[in-house]
């Protein structure tokens, strides 16, 4: 993507804050949705240690 902000301007700006969102940055939608994940994780009784290491692995 390297170039791409000289180019098309308005076409860098929306990847870039979607890469934000992906990655979980405040206050956009991919953090909510993370933290609403993570508050439920928590939540759990049963298998709370593993939920959890399985909220913070990296998808494959």
């Amino acid at each position: 993507m390297g170039g791409l902000r000289s180019v098309m301007p308005l076409t860098a700006t929306i990847a870039m804050v979607a890469a934000l969102s992906l990655a979980g940055a405040p206050p956009l939608i991919g953090f909510i949705g993370k933290e609403l994940m993570l508050e439920s994780v928590l939540g759990a009784d049963s298998f709370q240690t593993l939920l959890v290491l399985f909220a913070f692995l990296p998808p494959s």
